[in-house]
């Protein structure tokens, strides 16, 4: 039984395809079935749909279960866990597979072996992002890492087997948590649909890739658009900076203004965009886990120019 929050129907930002790649290649080899919250996508040979909990649902969860990360509160609903009890029940399952830390409250309703993919250090994640915000939110977000970090050593010290996506991510997580089992399991690419392509030696466009409704990524573009971009300018003025990404916000689309500045919202397919690049730029300055869009980059052939915190957990050397 595999339990993830929705199923990925698009894979247009970087948890939904790491779940597709574990989705496909366990069907390899089992019989997988699937619930999720949403509507049945039939992505598998079996699925299971949970109604998805409501925004007044979710709120009076995160202000009741104060013991909870907000993340894990929001998506504790009765349904998925008399559902869940009732598969548990009546079904004939090897292991249990949990996709991320936000669904992993479930974990206590099985008694058979459980295995629960954290994919990121989320306590770290807002370790990080507490840094870069002004009071109040800076103390929500330290609150929300010690519950976070909390709850992530309750799992870890659980017994059960849980899996990350870096060395970085699991290093963390064993200072929290000395005795876990712990597995890296790192975020691949289809290098059949992205493959290397001849660069174009007249583009001058720095292409950045990303979900914009992720505050990293928002951040990024935002930092490197103010503090980067004018002095490439200075040097380059030929240089065009492209953001490709669905949920751009306001001060995301206003960039529009400036006509070295292209914003393109969601796109179906972001290898056009790669295959233009002079360069794919990753500006990420907090987070966990590791970055998806690089290895993509990668994987077409392009140059990409990255913070460390941005190709953290990737086996890369600067140059």
């Amino acid at each position: 039984m595999i339990l993830a929050e929705e199923a990925p129907v698009q894979t247009d930002q970087g948890d939904r395809i790491r779940l597709l790649h574990f989705l496909r290649e366990l069907s390899h080899h089992h019989e997988l079935t699937l619930i999720h919250f949403g509507d049945n996508t039939g992505e598998t040979e079996k699925t299971f749909s949970v109604p998805r909990p409501s925004l007044a649902g979710k709120l009076l969860r995160a202000f009741f279960a104060l013991d909870l990360p907000v993340t894990v509160a929001m998506r504790r609903t009765g349904r998925m866990r008399r559902a869940l009890a009732e598969l548990a029940k009546n079904g004939d399952y090897d292991l249990v597979f949990i996709y991320q830390t936000k669904m992993a409250a479930y974990f206590s309703i099985f008694s058979g072996p459980v295995v629960v993919d954290l994919t990121d250090a989320v306590s770290l994640y807002y370790r990080r992002m507490a840094g870069y915000y002004r009071l109040p939110l800076r103390l929500l977000y330290r609150f929300e890492q010690l519950k976070m970090a909390r709850f992530e050593r309750r799992l870890l010290e659980s017994g059960i087997t849980c899996l990350v996506a870096s060395e970085a991510d699991a290093g963390y997580l064993r200072g929290i948590a000395p005795g876990a089992r712990l597995a890296v399991v790192p975020n691949g690419v289809d290098t059949a649909y992205f493959a290397p392509t001849k660069a174009n030696d007249s583009s001058f466009d720095l292409v950045f890739v990303g979900n914009m409704a992720y505050p990293p990524n928002r951040d990024g573009v935002l930092f490197f658009y103010r503090q980067v971009f004018p002095a490439v300018l200075k040097n380059c003025p030929e240089a065009r900076l492209v953001v490709v990404g669905k949920n751009a916000q306001d001060d995301i689309l206003a960039l529009r203004k400036d006509r070295a500045v292209t914003v393109t919202g969601y796109v179906d397919d972001v290898r056009p965009y790669l295959r233009e690049a002079a360069v794919v730029i990753c500006p990420v300055r907090f987070g966990a886990g590791t970055r998806i869009k690089i290895l993509e980059a990668m994987a077409m052939g392009r140059a990409v120019v990255s913070t460390a915190v941005g190709c953290e957990g990737l086996e890369v050397v600067a140059g």
